[in-house]
């Protein structure tokens, strides 16, 4: 009832693979341990049918008027299954695990018997024991002897530990009676380093919403890991870095430096700390993170103050899929901001319609938000890009409580701060804003040759402001342009709408509180290394009604940007350097048409993106 192969259905080999692959895990999970896909074969009787229906995996060009080709069906197959002699059903007798130090030098081993009724037994060196919590290391064992042999929970077993990614090395050996019928599993375990620190240098391409520049930036970084802080696979990463970027004001004013100063704290618990919802009780994970950031440039300085913590569990949902699930009860940040006269005077000089909305950006707030997102993702989508699969992102997130509940506090209760909770401002200086937002990612890619892939993206958001200050924190409106979405246009800068502000400042980026976008790529593997790929772009963001801060009709309407581009990518196994070169095509600040004829490709709509990993 469960095989993948049916009578009618087309021949392929790989279902056939697949199979095989079934009805041997399936026995391995009921106590056949020496039992592999090796002894699984098939006879298959076949039949040619005509097909009247354009096929795009077999007939690329299906443009053209060939309609009529051959089909191979399966009539018939006879399935043969071959049990060795010496496949009998074992029983798994009892676990031993050995624990080693990350170290190579010798140490006198402790044996003990683990807190649980199954047969479980734990020696290891010293130094290893005594950074791991043995009384909660049973939760990451599945296996449970005297029982038959299940595979699956030996995998099982096997993630749960590598999760807690305190070992470098996890290595099962089993030995078997064939006599009693019995199997004896053992488990070798090394501890990694428990401390380590990191530092270098690094290049990166600049992404900051108010930068409006694709330009490279460098800096410098220092890390120090802990990777079992409370031994129980806690981990901890304090940084700190510095950078430098480069941007440009307008296309033709000399380049300027851009310094940007960071810490940040990091703290990953294997599990969850506070109660949620029966859903997130399957592999829960805890993120807590502090952060500083000071950013250093002619026009203004900015200083961030940042503080989330969220949980994430995963499931797998079908054979192929895993859902991911993310709660973030809590992200909450101060930004303080000191303008420079001669920008303070551009802002001044900006359309009334906007110039309200923008220096808000530049005065001190505070936000907040939290968040529930749900990813479904076939397994295949993470594996080599050649694969087939499909991700759907869905998020909702509401902001701006906790600073209205604690104004309200102050004013309403204590009767202090700047007593009054309607201002949208706290203690009178600090402005903040509540809002509601949804967003949906969608991302599917195809394999329709063995070295040829089709992937497409749809990404839409809409977010609706709250309360007096009805208008979106500037750090969670949406923005588009860059590296990862539409490629044409500098990081940031599309939209909103067909609107572009008239100053002589093209710092200004104020983004919106809608968003559509879709894409697609055509990836065509040329060897071991290099890949070309055609793209497109199509997408903008803008502002609606409900947002009085932004009047001016040209940012409340959909024009779509358009631009279309070629990327060459290097494939380096461990992650992907790609080039893409991008043309503007249809300008919605200009509403016209870019590219008529091969003279009008370049200039300062055509962009140069440089990157790691796809795009999506």
């Amino acid at each position: 009832a469960n095989s993948f192969i049916k009578v009618g259905d087309r021949y392929d080999e790989d279902i056939l693979n697949k199979e095989r692959f079934r009805i041997a895990d399936t026995l391995q999970n009921h106590g056949y341990f020496k039992f592999s896909p090796a002894y699984i074969n098939y006879l298959v009787d076949t039949l040619n049918t005509d097909s009247l229906i354009p096929d795009l995996v077999t007939n690329p060009f299906f443009l053209l008027p060939k309609l009529s080709k051959k089909k191979t069906h399966n009539k018939g197959v006879i399935l043969y299954i071959k049990l060795p002699n010496n496949n009998i059903r074992y029983k798994v007798k009892e676990l031993n695990i050995k624990i080693l130090d990350s170290d190579l030098e010798d140490d006198s081993l402790i044996t003990k018997k683990l807190p649980t009724t199954c047969v479980i037994n734990l020696n290891g060196e010293y130094n290893a024991l005594k950074h791991i919590s043995i009384k909660h290391f049973p939760d990451r064992i599945t296996v449970c002897p005297p029982e038959f042999y299940n595979n699956s929970k030996y995998k099982a077993t096997t993630s749960l530990i590598n999760e807690l990614g305190i070992f470098s090395s996890v290595f099962w050996k089993h030995t078997t009676n064939d006599s009693t019928k019995e199997l004896t599993s053992n488990l070798n375990l090394r501890l990694r380093k428990r401390w380590r620190l990191e530092a270098g240098m690094e290049a990166f391409q600049s992404s900051d919403k108010q930068l409006n520049s694709n330009l490279p930036g460098f800096g410098w970084s220092v890390r120090i890991n802990n990777y079992n802080l409370f031994k129980r696979g806690e981990k901890i990463f304090l940084s700190n870095s510095a950078n430098l970027r480069i941007y440009k004001p307008d296309p033709n004013a000399d380049a300027k430096i851009y310094l940007q100063l960071g810490s940040r704290l990091n703290v990953f618990i294997p599990r969850k700390i506070i109660p949620t919802l029966k859903s997130f009780n399957n592999r829960p994970s805890t993120n807590l993170n502090v952060s500083y950031t000071r950013n250093v440039r002619d026009e203004f300085k900015r200083t961030y103050w940042t503080s989330s913590f969220l949980v994430k569990s995963y499931k797998n949902v079908s054979p192929t899929k895993i859902m991911e699930l993310t709660f973030e009860p809590l992200e909450i940040q101060l930004v303080n901001s000191v303008v420079s006269n001669d920008f303070y005077r551009v802002l001044l000089e900006l359309p009334v319609t906007i110039r309200d909305f923008v220096v808000r950006d530049y005065t001190p707030r505070v936000s907040s938000v939290g968040q529930l997102s749900l990813a479904i993702l076939s397994k295949n989508y993470i594996k080599p890009y050649l694969r087939s699969g499909s991700f759907i992102k869905i998020s909702g997130f509401v902001g701006g409580n906790t600073p209205f509940i604690y104004d309200y506090i102050q004013a309403k209760v204590f009767n202090s701060g700047d007593r009054d909770y309607k201002d949208g401002q706290i203690e009178g200086i600090y402005k903040y804003g509540m809002f509601s937002k949804a967003t949906l990612d969608f991302r599917y890619k195809y394999k329709i040759f063995p070295k040829t892939t089709f992937a497409t993206r749809f990404l839409g958001g809409f977010g609706i402001p709250h309360q007096k200050n009805s208008s979106l924190p500037f750090e969670y409106r949406f923005f588009l342009g860059g590296l990862n979405d539409m490629r044409g246009w500098q990081s940031n800068t599309l939209g909103p709408g067909t609107f572009k502000p008239d100053s002589l400042s093209n710092l200004i980026t104020p983004g919106g509180n809608a968003l559509l976008y879709t894409g697609a790529e055509l990836r065509q593997k040329l060897n071991t290394i290099f890949e070309i790929a055609l793209f497109y772009d199509i997408g903008n963001v803008w502002f609606t009604n409900q947002d009085p801060y932004f009047n001016d009709e040209r940012g409340r309407v959909f024009v779509p940007g358009v631009d279309g581009g070629i990327g060459i990518r290097m494939d380096f196994d461990f992650f992907i350097v790609r080039l893409d070169l991008a043309q503007q095509l249809y300008a919605p600040d200009i509403q016209k048409w870019i590219v008529y004829k091969w003279d009008d490709i370049g200039g300062s709509r055509f962009q140069y993106n440089f990157g790691i990993g796809y795009p999506f």
